[in-house]
Formats: structure tokens, C-alpha cells, sequence
């Protein structure tokens, strides 16, 4: 704590402690004490950057005017047959890379990460909307059966370079829950799991990461309710233009039901049952993530309702989450 009061330390350096005493005081369970520096912190970040969700709720207004239940009604069936690809999605901390780890430890699945690749590949052959100055995806739906067969393959081509010869590669970018109208629709066989977790524990977690880059919704407690609220806005949207698309996958009932999730996990993706995916820390692969630490251990439950020890700090939050916690 003394580092922090040094006059020479610069914000970067002021926004790198305040987060780490956070979690040393959390790890000693001084919780009130925790949180002090956690807001400090992410105020701090937030202080860094200009932002605003504006950007975020024009984009879902559009992705939900694009992807409508007509417009699946219209290309169905006009998309690459590959049964290769699996996509984890979900928000950061939410259980996506616990999730891969479990998969990955079966012999006939690669995991690959958190990829960009579906975006970039579609950057390649679609001309994408701009809004805000940033690019979107939706893109055009002018395209032809042919359009959709060729750039579901070139995908799969394009993932299949990770693990040659694998039954299944997953690929596991979160945030890739912004494009699933166009994955469903050039990947129609690809298997979707969609990570839940608590509302709550998901934003706390979320707002105890400094993460590497993106996310900036994440520094403040009411922004990032609105974010959640959003995404979920989205999701609801996937489910009823697409019903049975998805595996919704609770990060509590695994850690309870580790067993019957896991089964279920691999019934969906259409694979054997494996002991190894029960003993999936034993699985020793490069992961990138946040979570890296947590996959290499048992599960447990110690994070879930995390957020009680904390309920008084997180009033903004739970002010703006609480129509969908009563629903």
C-alpha cells in the first residue's frame, strides 16, 4: 500500500496496483477493504479512455433488424456442411474457458482459443456495414447459396490449419455472440454453446479484471449492467429466430452437477464419453486467458455467489440489472 502513495508511480502504474492490492485484500477476505481499491482502480482506468454504449446499442439494433426470423427462414440451408467447427460463447468470465478445457481434453477435440478468425475471414470476402466510424458485421445478405457454401469453407479451411486432421476444433472467442445470425447461416451444423453465469458474479468478475485490451464497458459498475443488459437483449433475440441452435450451459449447475453437465456437453457435440473430461486440469494445453490459472484445478464453488460479500458496493450495479434479475 505504500507503493501507491509513491509521487513517482504514473497512472499506469497507480490503475496495475490498485487492482492487485484488490485481490490481495479479497484473498485475505477483507472484502469492504477490496472493493475500496477495486473502484479506485477502475475508476482510474475508466479515466483513461472516452466511451460511450451508444455504439454498442446501434449495433444490436441493426444485427436484430438483419438477422430476423425471415431472413433465416430465407437462406436456410444455403451454408457450408462442415460439422468441424464448435463455438464457445458468452461474456468474459462466464465459464467460456473452463468450458474449452473440458472439451479439449477429449481426443477428438482441438482447442483453439480465442480466435478473430470468423470476423477476419468474413472482412476478406463481405463488405462490411460502418457505423460510428467502425466497421459491422451485418454485412450485406444479397448473397447467393453459392456465397454462403464458400465462405463457411473458407473458414473451415482456414481453422482446420490449427489442427489438421482433428474431428473437432473449438474456437473460442466470446465475444463472437455478436455474429451468430451469420454463423448459424454459413455454418448451419456447426455446434454453439452459449456460457451463462450469474448475472451478478459475471459483471463482479468482470470488473475485477484489468483486462489486456477491449472491453471498456467493464470500468464502471452502471455501464457495465447496461452491457450485460444488452447481451442479453441480443441472445434472446438468437434463441427465437433460431430455436435448438444452442447448448445453454450454467457455470453453477457444472460446478454442482460436474458429471451429468459434462455428459450432456459431449452428447451435444455429438462425442463419446471420455474420463479425461472430468479430470481436465490434468489436461496440459497453452491457455491464454483470464482463467488460466482456475483450468489447471479442480472445480469448485468457491466463486459462486461471490458477489453477496461485496452486495452493499454493488448497488449501481444492481440498481440497473435488477429488471432482469426479477424476470
Amino acid at each position: 500500500m505504500e507503493l501507491l502513495k509513491a509521487e513517482k508511480n504514473t497512472l499506469e502504474e497507480r490503475i496495475q496496483l490498485t487492482f492487485g492490492l484488490a485481490k490481495l485484500l479479497e484473498d485475505q477476505q477483507r472484502y469492504a477493504q477490496s472493493f475500496m481499491y477495486l473502484e479506485e482502480g477502475n475508476r482510474l482506468k475508466r479515466s483513461t479512455y472516452t466511451f460511450s454504449l451508444e455504439f454498442y446499442q446501434k449495433v444490436i439494433d441493426r444485427i436484430c433488424e438483419v438477422y430476423s426470423l425471415e431472413t433465416f427462414q430465407r437462406f436456410a440451408g444455403k451454408g457450408c456442411e462442415s460439422t468441424v467447427p464448435i463455438f464457445i460463447v458468452g461474456l468474459p468470465r462466464s465459464g467460456t474457458t473452463l468450458v474449452e478445457q473440458i472439451l479439449a481434453s477429449h481426443p477428438d477435440v482441438f482447442g483453439a482459443g480465442e480466435l478473430s478468425l470468423f470476423v477476419e475471414t468474413v472482412e476478406q470476402y463481405v463488405e462490411v456495414e460502418v457505423l460510428n466510424g467502425q466497421e459491422v458485421i451485418p454485412a450485406d445478405l444479397s448473397l447467393s447459396r453459392k456465397d454462403f457454401s464458400i465462405l463457411g469453407e473458407m473458414y473451415v479451411n482456414k481453422l482446420q490449419q490449427y489442427a489438421p486432421g482433428s474431428r473437432h476444433i473449438i474456437d473460442k472467442m466470446p465475444g463472437n455472440f455478436l455474429h451468430l445470425g451469420l454463423i448459424n447461416l454459413v455454418l448451419p451444423r456447426a455446434r454453439i454453446i452459449h456460457c451463462t453465469r450469474d448475472p451478478v458474479d459475471t459483471c463482479l468478475s468482470m470488473y475485477k479484471k484489468l483486462f489486456t485490451h477491449g472491453h471498456q464497458y467493464a470500468y464502471n459498475l452502471q455501464e457495465l449492467g447496461e452491457y450485460y443488459l444488452l447481451y442479453r437483449r441480443l441472445m434472446k433475440h438468437w434463441y427465437r429466430v433460431s430455436p435448438g441452435k444452442f447448448m445453454e450451459l450454467s457455470y453453477e449447475e457444472l460446478v454442482r452437477n460436474q458429471a451429468d453437465e459434462t455428459r450432456r456437453l459431449l452428447d451435444f457435440c455429438g462425442l463419446d464419453w471420455h474420463d479425461g473430461c472430468l479430470n481436465f486440469y490434468k489436461y496440459k494445453r497453452p491457455v491464454s486467458t483470464a482463467s488460466s490459472v482456475q483450468v489447471r484445478r479442480p472445480i469448485t464453488s468457491r466463486s459462486v455467489g461471490l458477489w453477496k460479500k461485496y452486495e452493499p458496493e454493488l448497488q449501481p450495479l444492481l440498481s440497473v440489472l435488477q429488471p432482469y434479475l426479477d424476470n
